[in-house]
């Protein structure tokens, strides 16, 4: 199976199913956020309240923290990022060498949310890179992502700890590369793309090794 020009895939399993109850979780994560980011988007992100934003979408401020954590976190978390994690976690336990695993894991989760995550996709990028404290919560959330995401890398077994930090940082920070790309281009193109173009640029230096997987159809 062809990737990106000059790339073979190898074959990766899907995503596991999410649970009824996960299930559930998203849907509520999903309209939670959606009201949160119209209203941003309409008063700015210091003129709405997270008790306005939970009154809005009708649950309780506690249920909007407990999902979220910060106002922050509304604009930072989605609903899809811990099935992404795990799933991250489930293909290295299968032996797929990290980047591969990651980029597999973000390609079929964002695949099957696309609808959701693309209707947010253009508020959020805007509101991280241009919200100071957004910004300053968004490095410490990914700094946390990437312990959570070198602890996996050392279970597979390939890596030792400070091994498995250096390559968690880095493709995740390529990550966040790529979308801070997508926005500064105008936001008005496929952000997948943008993922493959983070891929190939590594992949010119000699990192990773592995290929890239197929962007979904």
């Amino acid at each position: 199976m062809d990737g990106p020009e000059g790339s073979t895939v190898h074959a990766t399993p899907r995503v596991p199913t999410p649970t009824l109850r996960e299930r559930k979780k998203m849907a509520a994560m999903v309209h939670i956020q959606r009201v949160a980011l119209r209203m941003f988007d309409e008063r700015g992100f210091d003129g709405v309240s997270v008790e306005q934003i939970a009154a809005e979408a009708d649950v309780s401020p506690s249920t909007v923290y407990r999902y979220f954590g910060t106002k922050e976190g509304l604009v930072l978390t989605d609903a899809f990022d811990e099935r992404s994690l795990a799933s991250m976690g489930y293909f290295l336990a299968q032996g797929v060498p990290p980047w591969e695993a990651v980029m597999s894991a973000v390609f079929q989760v964002s695949g099957d949310a696309k609808e959701a995550l693309d209707e947010t996709a253009a508020v959020r990028a805007r509101l991280w890179f241009t919200e100071p404290s957004v910004r300053a919560a968004a490095f410490l959330q990914i700094d946390e992502a990437t312990e959570v995401l070198a602890g996996a890398v050392v279970q597979g077994g390939r890596y030792d700890a400070l091994e498995a930090r250096v390559i968690a940082n880095a493709i995740l920070w390529s990550l966040v590369a790529a979308l801070r790309n997508w926005y500064e281009s105008g936001g008005g193109d496929d952000w997948h793309a943008h993922l493959t173009s983070a891929f190939d640029t590594l992949r010119s230096l000699g990192v990773p090794p592995a290929a890239a997987p197929d962007q979904p159809a």
